[in-house]
């Protein structure tokens, strides 16, 4: 079985698993995360499988990352957030947890329970110029290739039966048709 017949995220692309769609056209879809970090967390795919973002093509990534500007308002303005993060992860040590690529739009209100940070501290000059001309140097020679220290998370297999659930313990899900924004 391939990656993408595995992949959850082709499987919402296409229609297979239900999904709240806000937006879809050829090459994207964004829907609401079912596990959201506030309401309104939206998450934005490229339909076709791809689990880096650098693997996409420029033109769907155009794509991708127009649809999240007109959502990012969108989505502010209906849920009434006073911010919003966008954030990609890629590979595990980055906290990608799915093999899909992915951009998450997260709304934020003053007090929520969203941590995003890091331990940060000053840069030397000294460091900060050599990292910025190592930067360069590689996209001048055209030594960007694709990393090989990161993989792709793996799907977790599907377990051959379908677990039991009862009735009320089933989260209820109704397809509504997403109708196309412009």
């Amino acid at each position: 079985m391939t990656e993408e017949q595995q992949c959850p995220f082709c499987a919402i692309a296409s229609g297979n698993i239900p999904s709240k769609v806000l937006y879809e056209d050829d090459a994207v879809v964004a829907f609401l995360d079912i596990n959201p970090a506030n309401a309104g967390h939206t998450i934005i795919i490229p339909k076709k499988h791809y689990a880096f973002l650098y693997q996409v093509p420029t033109e769907e990534m155009v794509k991708l990352f127009a649809v999240a500007k007109a959502l990012s308002v969108a989505v502010v303005q209906a849920g009434g957030a006073q911010g919003m993060n966008m954030i990609y992860s890629m590979g595990p040590a980055a906290g990608q947890r799915a093999p899909h690529m992915m951009i998450h739009l997260i709304p934020r209100f003053e007090n929520d329970k969203v941590v995003i940070s890091w331990d940060s501290a000053p840069a030397s000059e000294e460091n900060l110029v050599n990292m910025a001309d190592k930067i360069k140097s590689t996209l001048r020679s055209g030594g960007v290739s694709t990393p090989e220290t990161i993989e792709a998370p793996k799907p977790e297999p599907k377990p051959s039966e379908p677990e039991k659930q009862d009735e009320e313990e089933k989260p209820k899900i109704t397809w509504v048709p997403p109708k196309r924004v412009p």
